[in-house]
């Protein structure tokens, strides 16, 4: 995902705009240079270098990946929600938490009578 990817994502799922500012990485790495001087800073130039930095995966077969762990990823958008839905407002607080109709989190229904039970 790209930090677009997961602005929009959030920006989805609060429904609120967020601002988003494109800055020029030369122009952020000498502002993280300058904050870095301070005593208490919120980022650093090595910082702004990883956030530029892609990660993908080597073609290396020594490299375990998930699938060799036994490991099952979830999608950045089925996990999202559980995180950040406290940040939605009020009026969207019962909105639904599947995103596009997923139902993954939905509970099934409970069995009013008998009648409803299936065997």
């Amino acid at each position: 995902y790209t930090q677009k990817d997961v602005i929009d994502l959030v920006q989805f799922f609060i429904h609120e705009n967020v601002w988003r500012v494109n800055v020029p990485s030369s122009l952020l790495r000498l502002a993280a240079k300058a904050v870095d001087i301070l005593p208490y800073h919120y980022t650093s130039h090595h910082e702004v270098d990883l956030m530029l930095a892609d990660e993908f995966p080597s073609g290396d077969p020594a490299v375990q990946t998930f699938a060799d762990l036994g490991i099952q990823p979830h999608t950045l958008e089925l996990a999202a929600l559980q995180y950040i839905r406290h940040y939605r407002p009020p009026q969207h607080e019962e909105d639904p938490m599947e995103p596009r109709g997923y139902k993954a989190f939905r509970k099934p229904p409970v069995p009013v009578n008998n009648k409803d039970i299936v065997a």
